[in-house]
């Protein structure tokens, strides 16, 4: 659970001296109209107990609340907003917000008659922000205007390779290709931080803990500070395709055929790049806030400490194969799939991997995003620009946001979000590489805006599957079901025992033997496999986006329903 604030609960005087109480219990009463307290006082080895009630606007007689403000509308460049809650000192409240946009300095909970003040940081929207306060039965409205000389959307004509969001500065970093740069983007102001051209074209970028990003590029890997300084060019013998930092120091890269390399990033140490060695996964994540990673292949995912050149191979857990497109939460207890599936994260073999549910409605999830803060998914399916919300926890659907990119033939390549979830952020890509265009596109989440703002009502249907795509053998209860029959999952877990059983066997003809069960095993069992997606086997770059995303025309938003639009998906 998220802290939202404190109320102050008050001191006594004991024998001239101020004594603090101590909460011991608290509920509250039947109709909510009060709220009791059993606190306790020490002094000199003795206790005494006092029973302390407060009114909530639950009960208007008691707890009238009124909201004023000598101004309500926010600059377009960031400001603040001071709000006045007339309340009598003995009333409990709770200001609550239609948008995480803007945000209090301390405490949302308050006692009495108070000043708070609000704040809400620049936009770089082309539409004004509407926001609602209420605390108890009354409510303020507030604005921000469009800003004049809007940054969103934002085209440049180039290809996009990845992007990666650091929620805490604030930072899109992306590449591209056609021209062959590094942009670090302020999604706040909107707006180039710095440019940086590279070497070659890239194929792979992660953000490293110092602030810092890699990328990777034919067989070197580049670490540049998002300040936009080079800080030092790697020869790794490889072209990788997905990297991990274990921490500040060290970066493993995978080239995604079952090879990796370990860079050192300390300056001091003179042999930075380890050799190659072998690895058995085909593409490799980081656990947020962790030395561990996974390494995905197929039905079969592995845990690695990252501390270890090479990476020591902890243990392996039976999934759903569909980890070729993974994101973590925020908080690193799960991990979303390219099929909607949740997974749950453990420290050993027995809780690891566990299948936590399945995203409804979806089976195929190109971009995902996740607001610990706010408790929901956004994700989006690529077969269409909108983004759907999901709550965290009980994986049900919250409502979607259709975009209305400046071009048709954009399709979404990604999608983040701010700690708070207060605004989405896409980064749109064409599928003509002889025309490349981008486009960044932002969105506040929880009020009406020029475009829609989410839209809550039912689960959607299950979406077709993008053009291009060929699922073999992939039978239509596995998909509804959301998770590998005990069947399969027993059968691919005898099959893992009985090849990692010929490690042991020093006989050539017990070798022959046990390697010749193994095959007539798997055979007899490929059958009954859904072999979702045999493209997740081949690295990132092996599968053009304009084969797994069709462009498609997305239909102009509708009117919205306002009182729809004022809700928060929190």
């Amino acid at each position: 659970m998220l802290f939202e604030g404190s109320v102050g609960i008050g001191k006594v005087t004991i024998a001239g001296s101020t004594v603090p109480l101590r909460g011991v219990s608290v509920y509250y009463q039947a109709d909510g109209a009060r709220l009791n307290l059993i606190a306790r006082s020490e002094s000199n080895g003795s206790k005494t107990y006092y029973v302390r009630s407060f009114d909530t606007p639950a009960n208007s007689a008691t707890c009238p609340i009124t909201l004023t403000s000598t101004k309500t509308q926010f600059p377009s460049a960031g400001g603040s907003i001071d709000v006045t809650i007339a309340a009598s000192d003995n009333c409990l409240w709770k200001l609550r917000r239609s948008s995480a946009w803007i945000s209090t300095r301390g405490s949302v909970y308050g006692l009495g008659p108070r000043t708070i003040t609000l704040q809400a940081p620049a936009t770089g929207l082309a539409t004004q922000q509407v926001f609602t306060l209420t605390v108890g039965n009354a409510s303020l409205q507030l604005n921000q205007p469009a800003n004049t000389t809007p940054n969103y959307p934002w085209t440049y004509p180039a290809e996009l390779i990845a992007s990666e969001y650091d929620p805490n500065s604030h930072r899109l970093v992306f590449v591209t290709s056609n021209p062959d740069q590094l942009h670090v983007w302020d999604v706040l102001k909107g707006g180039d931080i710095a440019v940086i051209s590279l070497a070659a074209k890239p194929v792979a970028l992660t953000l490293l803990p110092n602030q810092a990003a890699a990328i990777s590029h034919d067989s070197e890997i580049s670490l540049v500070s998002l300040s936009g300084s080079y800080s030092r060019k790697f020869n790794v013998k490889i072209l990788a395709t997905s990297m991990v930092a274990s921490s500040a120091e060290t970066l493993h890269a995978f080239d995604g055929y079952g090879r990796g390399v370990s860079v050192s990033m300390n300056l001091f140490i003179p042999q930075a790049v380890s050799n190659v060695y072998n690895v058995n996964f085909r593409r490799a994540k980081s656990k947020p806030n962790s030395y561990h990673f996974y390494g995905f292949d197929s039905y079969l995912t592995r845990k690695y400490d990252g501390r270890f050149i090479p990476p020591s191979e902890l243990y392996s857990v039976v999934t759903d194969g569909c980890g070729y497109r993974t994101w973590f939460t925020q908080n690193a207890d799960r991990w979303l799939n390219a099929c909607g599936a949740a997974f749950k994260t453990g420290e050993t073999a027995s809780d690891d991997g566990k299948f936590f549910g399945r995203l409804p409605g979806l089976d195929n999830v190109w971009a995902a995003a996740h607001s610990w803060q706010a408790k929901v998914f956004a994700v989006t399916t690529g077969s269409s620009n909108d983004i759907q919300f999901f709550a965290d926890e009980s994986l049900k659907y919250l409502g979607k946001l259709t975009l209305v990119p400046s071009d048709g033939s954009l399709f979404v390549k990604d999608i983040s979000l701010t700690n708070d979830a207060s605004q989405v952020y896409a980064v749109l890509m064409n599928a003509d590489p002889t025309a490349p265009k981008l486009e960044i596109n932002a969105h506040v989440i929880g009020g009406p805006t020029g475009s829609c703002a989410v839209t809550l009502g039912e689960a959607p249907a299950p979406l077709p599957r993008p053009a291009g795509r060929r699922h073999l053998r992939s039978p239509p209860t596995q998909v509804a079901s959301g998770e590998p029959s005990r069947q399969t999952l027993g059968l691919i877990s005898r099959v893992h025992r009985l090849v990692s059983g010929t490690a042991r066997l020093t006989s050539p003809s017990l070798l022959i033997q046990r390697l010749s069960r193994v095959v007539a095993r798997f055979v007899s069992m490929a059958p009954r496999l859904p072999f979702r997606n045999p493209a997740g086997r081949l690295p990132l770059r092996n599968r053009s986006p304009s084969s797994l995303h069709p462009a498609a025309s997305t239909p102009k938003c509708s009117q919205c329903d306002s009182q729809a639009q004022a809700q928060s998906i929190r």
